[in-house]
């Protein structure tokens, strides 16, 4: 791949923006510069280095992250399943696995996280299910359900393995828990009856996040787990826990990734004249969606 691929998913936030219709504007030409980029490869799966496979990795991250945020993107529902098809193939020419080690970007949880991500991204954007969608979220649901959270280093007797850190098992758990967050909330479009309590995801995500900033590394991915499900913290002192969190991703973040953070859930925690909370409706606002990437 040319240097122009590592070039299109470089972070955005070294940009001077002048506003913020600027800086998301400039964000969203950068990924669809990359998709433009990356689309043949993927069809192509020619040999790559292990270099390569590693700037393909890292696209389908962002794309991943950011799909959510971009409910005008003609990207179909499988784009995720075959780039990761062509990245595990490359691997495999290289003899490798994707593994904590060897992939940085989505090693952590595997590649089977990061398609759900993007899946239900894509069908959250939708304003009306039909009936081949509502069985997409369905077989969502029997995928997380069967998920089972990696071990990590120090919560195993297991010395013989090479486990991931708990960093990174407390992020894979976050993940899950907004794609689970997600994932229920398309169930229940469908189906009114269907007990959905918003708050469970929030208490056990905030759970998971504030072990997380305990730890040096934080990376973009952290923000992503924590704005999904943040959108439903309908009480002050969450709230509150959210907002003081944010800063605390600084570091591995960028200013500009955490003010976009900030915009987007105070959105979501603004209340109408009866007292009612905008919360998860803001998926469905193309100009709050307009505003947020990472």
């Amino acid at each position: 791949m040319p240097y122009w691929h590592e070039k299109a998913i470089r972070h955005y936030d070294s940009a001077g923006f002048q506003s913020k219709d600027e800086e998301s504007a400039l964000g969203k030409a950068h990924l669809r510069g990359a998709h433009e980029l990356f689309i043949p490869a993927v069809r192509d799966r020619s040999p790559i280095s292990y270099h390569e496979a590693l700037v393909l990795e890292a696209y389908i991250m962002h794309t991943a992250n950011n799909h959510l945020f971009q409910p005008d993107s003609p990207l179909p529902i499988t784009h995720i399943t075959d780039a990761l098809e062509t990245f595990t193939s490359a691997l495999e020419q290289l003899n490798m696995e994707c593994t904590w080690r060897s992939s940085p970007w989505i090693g952590f949880s595997g590649p089977e996280l990061a398609d759900i991500a993007y899946r239900v991204s894509w069908l959250t954007h939708k304003l009306h299910l039909d009936d081949k969608d509502h069985r997409e979220v369905e077989h969502l649901i029997a995928r997380l359900s069967s998920w089972t959270a990696p071990a990590c280093q120090e919560e195993s007797n297991l010395t013989e393995l090479d486990l991931p850190p708990k960093r990174l098992a407390l992020l894979a758990r976050a993940y899950w828990c907004a794609c689970s967050y997600l994932a229920t909330h398309l169930a229940q479009e469908r189906s009114l009856n269907l007990p959905f309590d918003a708050n469970t995801f929030v208490e056990e995500t905030l759970q998971l996040l504030d072990q997380l900033i305990e730890y040096e590394h934080t990376i973009n991915n952290h923000l992503w787990p924590l704005v999904v499900v943040g959108t439903a913290a309908a009480d002050s002192l969450t709230q509150q826990h959210i907002s003081s969190l944010l800063p605390q991703f600084h570091l591995g973040l960028g200013p500009a990734s955490l003010r976009r953070a900030e915009r987007f859930l105070a959105v979501a925690w603004k209340t109408d004249s009866q007292g009612t909370m905008y919360g998860r409706k803001i998926f469905k606002d193309r100009e709050a969606l307009y505003q947020m990437f990472f």
